[in-house]
Protein backbone atom coordinates (compact mmCIF):
# COMPACT_ATOMS: atom_id res chain seq x y z
CA UNK A 1 0.00 0.00 0.00
CA UNK A 2 2.80 2.07 0.95
CA UNK A 3 4.66 1.99 -2.44
CA UNK A 4 1.28 2.26 -4.20
CA UNK A 5 1.12 5.46 -2.88
CA UNK A 6 4.61 6.50 -3.47
CA UNK A 7 3.88 5.68 -7.47
CA UNK A 8 1.39 7.58 -7.64
CA UNK A 9 3.02 10.58 -5.91
CA UNK A 10 6.14 10.20 -7.85
CA UNK A 11 3.71 9.73 -11.40
CA UNK A 12 1.76 12.75 -10.40
CA UNK A 13 5.59 14.76 -9.70
CA UNK A 14 6.74 13.41 -12.79
CA UNK A 15 3.64 14.58 -14.82
CA UNK A 16 3.43 18.11 -13.33
CA UNK A 17 7.65 18.57 -13.86
CA UNK A 18 7.68 17.55 -17.19
CA UNK A 19 4.61 18.14 -19.01
CA UNK A 20 5.55 20.73 -20.80
CA UNK A 21 9.29 19.29 -21.71
CA UNK A 22 9.85 18.56 -25.35
CA UNK A 23 12.24 18.73 -27.89
CA UNK A 24 11.71 19.54 -31.13
CA UNK A 25 12.87 17.69 -34.58
CA UNK A 26 14.35 21.30 -35.42
CA UNK A 27 16.48 21.77 -32.00
CA UNK A 28 17.45 17.98 -32.45
CA UNK A 29 19.08 18.93 -36.46
CA UNK A 30 19.99 22.08 -35.12
CA UNK A 31 22.01 20.26 -32.20
CA UNK A 32 23.01 17.99 -34.78
CA UNK A 33 24.39 20.30 -37.37
CA UNK A 34 26.69 21.86 -34.78
CA UNK A 35 28.07 18.28 -33.32
CA UNK A 36 28.02 16.21 -36.50
CA UNK A 37 31.49 15.58 -35.29
CA UNK A 38 29.78 13.33 -32.49
CA UNK A 39 27.89 11.03 -34.96
CA UNK A 40 30.68 8.94 -36.67
CA UNK A 41 30.44 5.66 -37.34
CA UNK A 42 33.68 3.84 -37.02
CA UNK A 43 35.25 1.41 -38.99
CA UNK A 44 33.36 -2.28 -37.42
CA UNK A 45 32.67 -5.93 -38.47
CA UNK A 46 30.14 -8.14 -36.03
CA UNK A 47 32.38 -11.27 -35.65
CA UNK A 48 31.59 -14.97 -35.45
CA UNK A 49 33.31 -18.10 -34.86
CA UNK A 50 33.64 -21.87 -35.10
CA UNK A 51 35.82 -23.05 -31.81
CA UNK A 52 37.28 -26.44 -32.28
CA UNK A 53 39.42 -28.50 -29.87
CA UNK A 54 41.82 -29.85 -32.57
CA UNK A 55 43.93 -28.25 -35.62
CA UNK A 56 42.77 -31.21 -37.60
CA UNK A 57 39.03 -31.44 -37.16
CA UNK A 58 39.59 -27.32 -37.80
CA UNK A 59 41.09 -27.72 -41.10
CA UNK A 60 38.77 -29.82 -42.58
CA UNK A 61 35.89 -27.82 -41.73
CA UNK A 62 37.83 -24.83 -43.88
CA UNK A 63 38.21 -27.36 -46.15
CA UNK A 64 34.06 -27.62 -46.69
CA UNK A 65 33.65 -23.51 -46.03
CA UNK A 66 36.02 -23.20 -48.85
CA UNK A 67 33.89 -25.68 -50.83
CA UNK A 68 30.81 -23.13 -50.39
CA UNK A 69 29.52 -24.96 -46.86
CA UNK A 70 27.46 -22.43 -44.90
CA UNK A 71 29.35 -20.92 -41.82
CA UNK A 72 26.44 -21.41 -39.46
CA UNK A 73 25.40 -24.71 -40.24
CA UNK A 74 28.74 -26.05 -39.95
CA UNK A 75 28.74 -23.91 -36.25
CA UNK A 76 26.02 -25.04 -35.03
CA UNK A 77 26.96 -28.90 -36.10
CA UNK A 78 30.60 -28.69 -34.59
CA UNK A 79 31.14 -25.21 -32.55
CA UNK A 80 32.58 -26.65 -29.31
CA UNK A 81 30.64 -23.50 -27.61
CA UNK A 82 26.85 -22.74 -27.46
CA UNK A 83 27.24 -19.15 -29.19
CA UNK A 84 28.97 -18.44 -32.51
CA UNK A 85 28.99 -14.77 -31.88
CA UNK A 86 31.72 -12.87 -30.70
CA UNK A 87 30.35 -9.13 -30.49
CA UNK A 88 31.06 -6.09 -32.77
CA UNK A 89 35.32 -5.56 -33.17
CA UNK A 90 35.83 -1.77 -33.36
CA UNK A 91 39.19 -1.77 -35.94
CA UNK A 92 40.62 1.36 -34.27
CA UNK A 93 40.29 -0.57 -30.62
CA UNK A 94 43.76 -2.07 -29.44
CA UNK A 95 41.50 -4.93 -28.34
CA UNK A 96 42.51 -8.13 -29.40
CA UNK A 97 40.89 -10.85 -31.11
CA UNK A 98 42.27 -13.84 -29.22
CA UNK A 99 45.33 -12.94 -29.96
CA UNK A 100 47.29 -10.53 -32.35
CA UNK A 101 47.70 -12.69 -35.59
CA UNK A 102 43.86 -13.57 -35.04
CA UNK A 103 43.22 -9.89 -34.94
CA UNK A 104 45.50 -8.96 -37.76
CA UNK A 105 44.06 -11.25 -40.47
CA UNK A 106 40.34 -10.27 -38.72
CA UNK A 107 41.52 -6.99 -40.07
CA UNK A 108 41.83 -8.27 -43.05
CA UNK A 109 38.50 -9.90 -43.60
CA UNK A 110 35.36 -8.18 -45.83
CA UNK A 111 31.87 -8.87 -45.47
CA UNK A 112 31.28 -12.68 -45.41
CA UNK A 113 34.79 -13.72 -45.45
CA UNK A 114 36.16 -15.75 -42.67
CA UNK A 115 39.85 -16.60 -41.43
CA UNK A 116 41.75 -19.95 -41.89
CA UNK A 117 42.20 -21.69 -38.98
CA UNK A 118 44.00 -20.25 -36.15
CA UNK A 119 44.79 -21.49 -32.66
CA UNK A 120 44.31 -20.12 -29.78
CA UNK A 121 44.73 -20.63 -26.13
CA UNK A 122 41.78 -23.28 -25.61
CA UNK A 123 41.41 -24.49 -28.86
CA UNK A 124 41.68 -23.57 -32.86
CA UNK A 125 39.36 -20.55 -34.07
CA UNK A 126 38.01 -20.05 -37.55
CA UNK A 127 36.10 -16.60 -37.85
CA UNK A 128 34.10 -14.98 -39.78
CA UNK A 129 33.02 -11.37 -40.62
CA UNK A 130 29.79 -9.80 -41.53
CA UNK A 131 28.30 -6.23 -41.95
CA UNK A 132 32.06 -4.73 -42.32
CA UNK A 133 32.21 -0.97 -42.35
CA UNK A 134 36.08 -0.53 -43.32
CA UNK A 135 36.15 3.23 -43.37
CA UNK A 136 34.60 5.52 -40.96
CA UNK A 137 31.57 7.61 -41.84
CA UNK A 138 29.35 10.07 -40.95
CA UNK A 139 25.70 8.72 -39.36
CA UNK A 140 23.07 10.69 -40.84
CA UNK A 141 20.42 12.69 -39.15
CA UNK A 142 18.19 9.87 -39.95
CA UNK A 143 20.13 7.25 -38.31
CA UNK A 144 20.20 9.18 -34.76
CA UNK A 145 17.34 11.29 -34.70
CA UNK A 146 15.37 8.82 -32.51
CA UNK A 147 18.18 8.22 -30.22
CA UNK A 148 19.20 12.12 -29.67
CA UNK A 149 15.96 13.27 -29.09
CA UNK A 150 15.66 11.01 -26.30
CA UNK A 151 18.94 12.50 -24.49
CA UNK A 152 18.22 15.60 -25.23
CA UNK A 153 15.05 15.17 -23.32
CA UNK A 154 16.27 13.27 -20.79
CA UNK A 155 18.88 16.04 -20.42
CA UNK A 156 16.24 19.05 -20.20
CA UNK A 157 14.25 16.56 -17.89
CA UNK A 158 17.07 16.51 -15.22
CA UNK A 159 17.73 20.37 -16.08
CA UNK A 160 14.26 21.20 -15.36
CA UNK A 161 14.04 18.38 -12.41
CA UNK A 162 17.39 20.39 -9.98
CA UNK A 163 16.18 23.48 -11.23
CA UNK A 164 12.55 22.73 -9.26
CA UNK A 165 14.83 20.78 -6.56
CA UNK A 166 16.85 24.02 -6.06
CA UNK A 167 13.67 26.06 -5.73
CA UNK A 168 11.97 23.72 -2.99
CA UNK A 169 14.93 23.92 -1.19
CA UNK A 170 15.66 27.12 -1.08
CA UNK A 171 11.27 27.73 -0.28
CA UNK A 172 11.68 25.40 2.49
CA UNK A 173 15.02 27.77 4.17
CA UNK A 174 12.49 31.04 3.87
Amino acid sequence: RKDTRKNIISNYMYGYLFKDITVSDKEAKEFYNKNKDSFICLPHASLYEIKLYTIYKANEIYKELKKGKDFEKIAKKYNSKESTHIGTYEFHEETLVHNKEVTNAVKKLKSNEYTKPYKVDDGVVIILAKDVQSEKRQKSYKEVHQELQANMLAEKQFKSFDSQMNKWREDMKK
